[in-house]
């Protein structure tokens, strides 16, 4: 009778043991981005909504699968940074990615440009540092413990004068520009509005680069501002 009760649990155990490596793991991880001004003594910084990663494995080994949602939150992270003057997230850092709850669904820059820029606004520029801080169980730190993740210390943020900057005109970033159908910044202004790809804009008025006309610059970048009688210049803002 004991042998027969030996033979049904090893029996059970073979079956329960090949049930679960049969089975698909999946661990999540956390991550929180974290910004300092490092310019203005006393400055208050910006933490933003932690996100999560996940990581799947074919095979009961939950250690391994949290590992794979901390590489997925390393990519976003990467590919962020690479990108960090998009208007958009990328691809790394969405659904298809394991990715969940990221902040910064306008572009990483720009979000952050729009919250410290408009918390202070009497200065034209802002140095940031910038880290991702992880947290999870076993595996999400990796073998070297590795929690911190700094992107940045000594990031030079220009910051926009808002929607209308009268005799100011902004260098670089140019991608498009055209004449306007009358001298109206306005115009300018609009062109980039509905244009995903544009962050900034200079209104150059008649007489400056056509006898007759004004010309609309769109920019991809927000680069910096100055005086300049040619010129009106403005920055998009995000909600």
């Amino acid at each position: 009778m004991n042998k027969q009760i030996l033979i049904l649990m090893l029996l059970c155990g073979i079956v329960f043991f090949g049930l679960a490596a049969s089975q698909d793991v999946t661990r999540s991880c956390t991550a929180q981005y974290s910004v300092s001004v490092t310019s203005i003594n006393g400055a208050a910084g910006q933490t933003y909504p932690s996100f999560s990663g996940q990581g799947t494995v074919g095979y009961f080994n939950p250690n391994e699968a949290r590992r794979r949602a901390r590489h997925n939150l390393d990519e976003c992270v990467q590919a962020a940074w690479d990108n960090r003057d998009m208007v958009s997230r990328p691809t790394q850092c969405t659904e298809t990615n394991q990715i969940f709850s990221y902040p910064f669904n306008m572009g990483l820059i720009p979000k952050i440009r729009n919250d410290l820029c408009s918390r202070y606004k009497a200065y034209d520029s802002l140095t940031i540092a910038l880290s991702v801080v992880f947290s999870g169980d076993e595996g999400c730190l990796l073998d070297r413990n590795l929690w911190n993740t700094k992107l940045a210390t000594d990031y030079l943020i220009n910051c926009p004068n808002y929607e209308h900057e009268p005799g100011t005109n902004r260098l670089g970033g140019d991608y498009r520009n055209f004449y306007l159908d009358s001298p109206d910044w306005r115009l300018c202004k609009a062109e980039c509005d509905n244009d995903a790809r544009c962050m900034a804009w200079t209104y150059v008025r008649p007489g400056i680069q056509d006898p007759t006309r004004a010309k609309c610059w769109l920019k991809s970048t927000v680069s910096g501002r100055r005086p300049s009688s040619c010129c009106d210049s403005g920055v998009k803002l995000f909600p």
